[in-house]
């Protein structure tokens, strides 16, 4: 083998140990951090649920109610506007008269993302380490996937409330759909936070308990690690 395969050779082995080593401390050290982090804030004021019916925003939809009855009042009957028109003019409306998101639970979806991502992270570094694949470490994955795609959805659907809001101002029923949404994304969020505490927990007891396994897998102890 020429000098330079065995540098490069001696410089992969070098880079697993590191690796190994800061993964092993991740477990070791940072796992039981991120528990108590996230207990703190799931016992904090942000996630309680004693702020639960502060959590819906009120709609400001008086405004689209009386540019509606105003635009009627002025509406010429015998020059009925083209669907193109109406977009149009539904559009330019929406732009004078924005209604903002619930700005509560973008504050709270801005915390619980990067725990989710970083609990991915974290997760994949050490199921590359040590080449663990319980079935723990796919849940975390799954569940950080459905997270993300969850807060999409949630403001897709609050989207299309909002402007069933704005057409129809004088039906209730849309409204209360906007704020029992507020809160079930408020609950889904803390839920969240639980799944990513729980995880970090269950993995660390896991890993600690079979450790010599893991940093020694022989194979009488394969069948535990896989």
């Amino acid at each position: 083998m020429s000098t330079a395969a065995n540098a490069m050779s001696a410089a992969l082995e070098e880079w697993k140990r590191d690796w190994k080593m800061s993964t092993e401390k991740l477990v070791l050290e940072d796992f039981p951090k991120k528990v108590v982090e996230i207990n703190q804030l799931l016992q904090g004021p942000l996630f309680s649920m004693s702020r639960l019916e502060e959590i819906p925003a009120e709609l400001n939809v008086q405004q689209f109610a009386d540019n509606a009855l105003s635009q009627a009042e002025n509406n010429d009957t015998a020059n009925l506007p083209s669907k193109k028109t109406k977009l149009e003019s539904d559009a330019v409306k929406c732009v004078h008269h924005a209604i903002s998101c619930n700005r509560l639970v973008g504050e709270l979806t801005n915390i619980v993302k990067p725990i989710v991502r970083e609990a991915v992270e974290n997760v994949n570094k050490v199921k590359i380490s040590r080449k663990i694949r319980w079935p723990e470490v796919r849940t975390v994955e799954a569940e950080a996937s459905s997270c993300l795609e969850q807060i999409s959805h949630y403001l897709y659907s609050r989207g299309r409330l909002v402007c069933k809001c704005a057409k129809y101002p004088h039906v209730e029923d849309y409204q209360q759909g906007v704020r029992d949404l507020d809160e079930k994304e408020f609950v889904k969020l803390r839920l969240f936070l639980l799944e990513v505490r729980n995880h970090y927990s269950s993995l660390h007891d896991m890993i600690v308990k079979n450790l010599d396994k893991i940093k020694t897998p022989r194979t009488m102890h394969a069948q535990h690690l896989y």
